[in-house]
């Protein structure tokens, strides 16, 4: 690293939420030890793994506990949350799971940008690994997002309603914009996480222009996600049922506007707000019928021996054939993309498989357990 570089990662928090994953907190000490950033690890588990404050043998790495004091877990994590998003003081933050992290090469580059003034945050390439007995697996997870003009517009409605591109979850910010999004997002619950999840995203776009790279950003530990949600995003809108959460979803997203946009009239939010709700309506019963015969189909068709089904995929279309995947017919079919031979050789990968592989007793004794 430079003495830029340097000096422009000191002026990176990274904010590392945790719950009763001492592993996961001992393989991140390790791999953010030895870089010019701070750290802070809120942990809301009942005990404690590590002494509160700067941890030993380290310059930057603090550890908060936060054990739970007569309080639901969705309010102790707002407590967290709330407290990370005050310890935001330095020019850059983020928030990062206790399980991935970001590449060097990723944090310059995207520090580097944010620098110019010219963006608000920046996301990018992901890897998604899986731990084995003696290898770590890797895929490029997200391989569809990629740089998008209207995600970096000016116009607040053009990115409201640009619905493609990366969430942003795990991004790197200008220290104010994470603290709004964050204070306004998470300053009512709702009882589905996906309603959360998109107001989050929603509020992002209100106060960010983003910046997508196609350098190795992310490393993320792999996660089973369930095939389908029981209820939709769009369902909070049409769903009569929802009623009273449609309301304050809107009034979050009217609350970030009048902050992020204080020039926009209320005439002019309400109607940017009703714009946006407008989009979601109840889906026509035939297309619910047409996907369901589409996914009976696909599961008869499973059911064939392999050399039946073999014949049938290459009778196909070569554009039914791309959409289906291969001739096992799944119903939810997501091609499986490999990241390039460049980037498994990315120093930060190489660094975060040898913590990952590292003995349990190597790594407590390395942070001072």
């Amino acid at each position: 690293m430079t003495p830029e570089e340097v000096e422009l990662l000191s002026q990176l928090t990274i904010v590392i939420p945790t719950y009763n994953r001492p592993l996961e907190l001992e393989r991140s000490i390790e791999y953010w030890r030895d870089l010019p950033v701070t750290v802070h690890i809120l942990d809301g588990s009942d005990e404690a793994f590590f002494a509160d404050g700067l941890q030993a043998g380290t310059e930057r790495i603090f550890y908060h506990s936060f054990p739970n004091d007569n309080e639901t877990a969705m309010e102790n994590w707002g407590r967290r949350l709330n407290f990370g998003t005050s310890l935001m003081k330095t020019k850059f933050s983020a928030l990062c799971c206790d399980d991935d992290v970001f590449t060097l090469n990723g944090l310059i580059k995207a520090l580097n940008l944010i620098d110019g003034g010219i963006v608000d945050a920046v996301d990018g390439k992901t890897g998604e690994y899986l731990v084995g007995e003696k290898q770590i697996n890797w895929i490029h997870k997200y391989p569809h997002w990629q740089d998008e003009p209207f995600r970096l517009s000016e116009s607040v409605r053009e990115r409201l309603f640009f619905d493609k591109g990366g969430h942003a979850f795990y991004a790197i910010f200008k220290s104010e914009r994470l603290a709004s999004v964050h204070s306004i997002s998470s300053s009512d619950d709702f009882p589905v996480n996906v309603w959360k999840s998109m107001l989050k995203i929603v509020i992002t776009r209100i106060f960010c222009r983003v910046k997508f790279i196609d350098d190795l950003f992310w490393l993320k530990c792999g996660v089973n996600y369930p095939e389908a949600r029981p209820i939709k995003f769009a369902q909070l809108f049409w769903d009569e049922q929802f009623e009273e959460h449609k309301v304050k979803f809107l009034e979050v997203m009217a609350k970030a506007l009048q902050v992020a946009e204080p020039m926009m009239t209320d005439t002019q939010r309400s109607d940017l707000v009703a714009a946006y709700a407008s989009q979601f309506t109840r889906p026509k019963r035939s297309t619910k019928v047409e996907i369901r015969v589409k996914a009976g189909l696909l599961k008869i068709l499973g059911r064939f021996p392999e050399s039946v089904r073999s014949v049938m995929f290459s009778a196909l279309p070569e554009s039914l054939r791309e959409r289906i995947g291969n001739s096992e017919f799944q119903v939810n079919y997501k091609p499986v993309v490999q990241l390039l031979p460049k980037d498994l050789r990315d120093e930060s990968l190489v660094k975060w498989e040898r913590v990952l592989l590292m003995p349990r007793e190597e790594l407590r004794l390395r942070a001072n357990i």
